[in-house]
């Protein structure tokens, strides 16, 4: 009963909540914020307990029911302007993604399309403007809504899936490209600061990706190498120095598992960002090339070196002409 309350008064709020019932907005606020950490946390003990027990979980009349009330709802209301609102419901978001096999892809979707009516990148915009603002609550939905993923398939995922039956992350590993790219483009917000937040934390979960998941679902690592190619020649230089760090975390210690498919890309993204305008984005570049032939061997170094050579003599032979 206090479980159908609760879905009750969540649902209500997406509706109308009562001028009678809470005083101010910002009391509204608050209390849409506790009753959607309540909520949560009633799910997480659903979903413990279910999973204890072994029992299908689109069998939980508790998780139906909120599944069908976000698939229901309004996309501009995931975008709160309270920032505590905006945290509880991608948290919520991201602890469904993990756990039920149902699609949210098209809240995603609806969310980057919101995100591209406004401009990232407008200095203009860069002034406290309604709109300025809206589109960085968009960016920190989808931010944190993706660093839960990220976090959860690396710390729980192998004993959840064990217990369940599921294949490896595929309920929900699809949505991290589609999330990752809304985080690129805010690491080229004209608000700095904001701009700074997204590039590390593209950072973050780029290296997570890398380090702890399964390279065996190269469909992921393939999407992420080329997701981050594909932005290696963005207007937004910012954006571009994300790319070239980003790209360079896959020269650490984990290039020997990477396929050769996946190790040329890399390698031909690390040259074409030598013909970058901006220093700061060739100076990355040299730097990841360097960590490239690391892992070379004598004789391909050898052969390198020869090349490098013989196209050197070629150049001085076309200057004296």
């Amino acid at each position: 009963a206090f479980s159908s309350n609760i879905l009750t008064s969540f649902k209500s709020i997406f509706t109308s909540i009562s001028a009678d019932s809470v005083s101010s907005k910002e009391d509204r606020f608050l209390y849409k914020s506790k009753l959607i950490s309540l909520l949560r946390t009633i799910i997480t003990a659903e979903l413990i307990t279910l999973t204890e027990k072994a029992i299908d979980l689109t069998s939980s009349p508790i998780l139906n029911e909120v599944v069908s009330i976000l698939s229901s709802i309004s996309i501009s209301d995931y975008v709160s302007t309270y920032e505590y609102i905006r945290y509880e419901m991608s948290m919520l978001l991201g602890t469904l993604s993990c756990h039920v096999p149902t699609d949210f892809s098209n809240q995603i979707d609806q969310l980057i399309q919101l995100k591209n009516t406004y401009s990232l990148n407008d200095e203009s915009n860069n002034n406290g403007s309604e709109s300025n603002n809206y589109v960085k609550y968009i960016v920190y939905v989808c931010n944190f809504w993706l660093k839960y993923i990220v976090m959860y398939a690396v710390i729980y995922s192998t004993k959840f899936n064990q217990l369940n039956g599921i294949t490896t992350m595929n309920n929900y590993i699809n949505y991290i490209p589609s999330l990752l790219s809304v985080v690129i483009e805010g690491s080229g917000h004209a608000d700095l600061e904001f701009s700074k937040d997204c590039h590390n934390d593209v950072i973050f979960v780029v290296k997570s990706i890398i380090i702890y998941l399964p390279n065996e679902n190269d469909n992921l690592t393939d999407r992420i190498i080329n997701l981050l190619i594909s932005y290696s020649k963005h207007d937004s230089w910012h954006i571009r120095e994300t790319v070239s760090v980003s790209i360079r975390l896959f020269l650490d210690s984990h290039w020997f598992v990477l396929t050769n498919d996946q190790k040329k890309l890399i390698k031909d993204a690390i040259v074409e960002l030598f013909y970058d305008n901006k220093l700061e984005i060739q100076q990355s570049a040299y730097i990841a090339m360097i960590l490239y032939l690391t892992y070379k061997t004598a004789s391909e170094m050898s052969t390198i070196s020869s090349a490098y050579i013989k196209n050197c003599e070629a150049f001085a032979i076309r200057e004296n002409k």
